[in-house]
């Protein structure tokens, strides 16, 4: 009998500012040896992520905080990592 074991990616992720300013845009990272598969979500849902989402880094400009979602798959395995990061979005304030 074979046992077959997936691997786990040993997954990171490294942010440029986990704190920004409405308006400004933030670079995220994920990190990994090998061949991996790269999936990044958002909650909310970050229209900058569009086209981005497979991408081993993404540079997105949330309107909120928000909480992105990187998970990594190797190839032909199902055993996925994942890893999240808050963004907090320091809201725009208007004096009259």
């Amino acid at each position: 009998m074979e046992l077959r074991v997936d691997p786990v990616p040993d997954l990171s992720l490294t942010v440029d500012n986990d704190k920004i300013c409405f308006g400004d845009t933030v670079t995220l990272t994920g990190s990994i040896s090998g061949n991996i598969t790269y999936t990044w979500t958002a909650d909310p849902p970050d229209g900058s992520l569009a086209g981005q989402a497979n991408n081993q880094t993404i540079i997105v400009a949330p309107l909120e905080t928000t909480i992105y979602t990187l998970e990594g798959i190797v190839p032909g395995f199902g055993c996925p990592a994942t890893i999240v990061k808050s963004i907090e979005v320091k809201p725009l304030l208007i004096s009259d």
